[in-house]
């Protein structure tokens, strides 16, 4: 291995393509090797702190970027690799193409030696040349020597190494049973390599590319040129007792199952990692990511990202930072990511009733009930108030879409959380402080199926790992929850399918004041909400709320229609005259406003309050807010919540906010309220339905 200066000639915006990281020289120098017999323009270089870096270039930045996207788009690079600017790397390593004791004096290239466009090619459309049949155990034996394979010109497609002969010779049998030229050669300190060939070049990667593309050969396979290989192995026939006569080197070190781990140096780390297979490699970085070290693809390739994530999960643990993890690391690593599930026993569930397969926290909940369109599964006591529902019902799209809004009405969906809704599918997610919900549901072959996760608020690191395992292994199977399915309990007006509905803290009235979606309603309507919510308008905010006059001015993000907003009456109301208060008087159990007749008695409050109408009306609670109007529907006030200084009232006598004083704080914002000069009478069936198009039901939630 030769160190040099990093070049000082290259353009400014020279960059390389960064494709791997190994944390000392000799594995840098090896792997230098193996991409040079496979790729065009490989070099390396220190990266500090004992690290080297393998790249590919330098090239100008855009064709760097566009080697990049071309290597990765045929998987012939990691998929973490990226763009690095020239200038960020150290002295540049040198790959020794002698012999292992002398170092040649390799001459530094300058800018000017790389092209402009990088001879990066490669074919889509390919034709792998296959043997007609698979060799038989007499044509294995036949190819046993000890011919080394640098003997043997060409280029090896590698797919797999093994700690020892006995795997080594059952991996290769597996491999010849499914694929032409598969041959095994000594790797070295008693490891044996699997490998495809020998070919041209050119050849070994399109049939790198295309067994990938198969899934027949694993993901991180490469090619490796035939002089690195040391000499050819084979197997016995299954059907022989006699094993061929290969011998494994004197003083081999064998990584045998029951070392102890947690004395393993750098290289026998280096060899228990590379016989983890890719569905390993892949929880490794999950579990890496999961700790909060490696933030790339979750692909199985241990590119430069994931060595930084296992040295800063070594560091963190306090272990010594080499980048790799030991057999020991590992399954420490894997016991922190597995402790918060102990108890959880998740396992698959496959409910045929309902037609559907997932995998639950058996350890938490336990079925308990069908009650369409839900299968329960109701807390065992291990985590409190955790419950799960399956969802199963026939269905449409309407129907889907009923569901989306039923849900919403239920308490175990909270108000505050994220909604996602399309043609076919939806989400729900919802937060208090008591639970944390996650609702999906899918519309597939004329049937609704999905599931609600309800568990405890503060337990994140559990509820999202559970959720993960809920959503990948979800599967839709034959059947369906029949419609009909309820429970022996009697029905209640409070329930859903066996579900409480969720309730409001306190409800009152209120009635808009613009096409803008501005409303007015009771300052204590609106006091100490979490958030409030208009019947069919969805959510508002508070923009003013006045306790001194006792009226709150609210905002919603609805278009309201011209004939649903408040007209006021431009003057003074005749003393004695007929009035109407519209007001949802007892919440949302009805579907509309209640219409509540009565007198105009006085036009001051008890304590001369020129604000203040009193009124000769019987009203219930829920009704303040609501809009006063006289016999021609224009609006002379807003009812407002009794306050006789502790007195006691006679039921009939109520208070309104007079329209004067409303228009006054309106106008104060901005707001242009629009009035009216109309004395006529209308029919009081014009009048309650004039009332009810702008009055709203206001809900406050906590």
């Amino acid at each position: 291995m030769l160190l040099t200066s990093a070049p000082g000639v290259l353009a400014q915006d020279s960059a390389y393509v960064q494709i791997e990281a190994q944390p000392n020289m000799s594995a840098a120098q090896d792997r230098l090797y193996d991409y040079a017999s496979a790729l065009p323009d490989v070099t390396g270089f220190e990266l500090g702190r004992g690290w080297y870096g393998i790249a590919l270039g330098p090239y100008p930045r855009a064709d760097a970027e566009r080697v990049l996207l071309r290597l990765l788009s045929e998987r012939m690079i990691p998929s973490d690799s990226y763009v690095r600017d020239a200038a960020s790397y150290g002295q540049r390593v040198w790959r020794d193409t002698s012999s292992a004791t002398t170092v040649l004096p390799i001459k530094e290239p300058d800018a000017s030696d790389s092209p402009a466009n990088p001879p990066v090619t490669q074919e889509t459309d390919l034709e792998i040349p296959r043997s007609e049949r698979v060799s038989t155990a007499d044509d294995l034996e036949a190819r046993q020597n000890d011919t080394p394979a640098a003997m043997l010109d060409g280029f090896y497609v590698q797919i797999e190494a093994q700690p020892n002969l006995s795997v080594a010779q059952n991996r290769l049998r597996d491999y010849a049973s499914a694929l032409p030229d598969v041959t095994g050669f000594e790797l070295g300190r008693g490891w044996y390599g699997i490998a495809l060939g020998p070919y041209p070049r050119e050849e070994a990667a399109r049939v790198l590319r295309q067994l990938r593309v198969e899934r027949l050969i694993p993901s991180d396979s490469y090619i490796k040129a035939s002089d690195r290989y040391g000499r050819r192995i084979w197997f016995a026939a299954q059907d022989s007792a006699t094993v061929l006569p290969i011998t494994e080197p004197a003083g081999a070190v064998r990584a045998e199952p029951d070392r102890q781990t947690a004395t393993e140096t750098l290289r026998q780390a280096q060899q228990s990692e590379m016989q983890l297979v890719r569905q390993e490699r892949v929880a490794l970085q999950l579990a890496l990511q999961w700790a909060g070290f490696h933030n790339a693809a979750i692909d199985g390739a241990f590119g430069p990202s994931t060595r930084f994530a296992m040295t800063a999960w070594q560091q963190s643990n306090g272990f010594e930072t080499t980048g790799i993890l030991t057999t020991a690391q590992r399954a420490d690593l894997f016991r922190q990511y597995n402790a918060v599930l102990d108890g959880m026993d998740i396992q698959t569930v496959r409910d045929a009733r309902a037609g559907i397969s997932i995998d639950l926290p058996l350890g938490a909940v336990a079925f308990d009930r069908y009650d369409s369109p839900f299968a329960h599964f109701d807390p065992t006591g291990t985590v409190e108030g955790a419950r799960v529902l399956l969802i199963s019902q026939p269905g449409d799209r309407d129907r889907l879409a009923g569901l989306y809004e039923i849900m919403q009405t239920l308490d175990i969906v909270p108000l505050d959380g994220p909604r996602d809704r399309d043609s076919d599918s939806f989400t729900l997610t919802g937060q208090n402080a008591s639970i944390v919900s996650h609702t999906e549901a899918r519309l597939e072959g004329g049937a609704i199926k999905g599931f609600t996760l309800i568990w405890p608020a503060g337990d994140e690191e559990r509820r999202t790992r559970i959720l993960a395992a809920m959503q990948s292994s979800f599967a839709p199977i034959d059947g369906v929850l029949d419609p009909a399915v309820l429970t022996e309990d009697a029905p209640s007006i409070d329930l859903v399918a066996g579900i409480s509905l969720a309730k409001p803290k306190i409800t009152a009235s209120g009635f808009f004041v613009d096409r803008q979606g501005a409303a007015v309603t009771t300052h204590t309507a609106v006091a100490n909400c979490d958030r409030i919510t208009l019947n069919n308008h969805g959510e508002a905010e508070v923009v003013l709320s006045d306790p001194s006059l006792g009226v709150a001015v609210l905002r919603t993000s609805a278009t309201i229609a011209q004939t649903a907003v408040a007209q006021f009456r431009n003057g003074t109301p005749r003393l004695r005259s007929e009035v109407a208060v519209a007001g949802y008087s007892f919440g949302g159990l009805l579907p509309s406003a209640a219409m509540t007749f009565g007198h105009l008695s006085n036009l001051r409050g008890l304590n001369d309050e020129d604000t203040l109408f009193r009124l000769a009306i019987n009203t219930l609670q829920g009704d303040a807010g609501g809009p006063v109007m006289d016999d021609s529907g224009a609006v002379i006030g807003m009812l407002v919540t009794d306050d006789a200084g502790g007195r006691q009232l006679p039921g009939n006598v109520n208070f309104a906010l007079n329209s004067r004083t409303i228009q006054q704080v309106l106008s104060s914002l901005a707001m242009m309220p629009q009035v009216s000069d109309a004395r006529d009478r209308i029919h009081p069936e014009d009048l309650t339905q004039k009332a009810a198009a702008m009055t709203v039901l206001v809900n406050c939630w906590e």
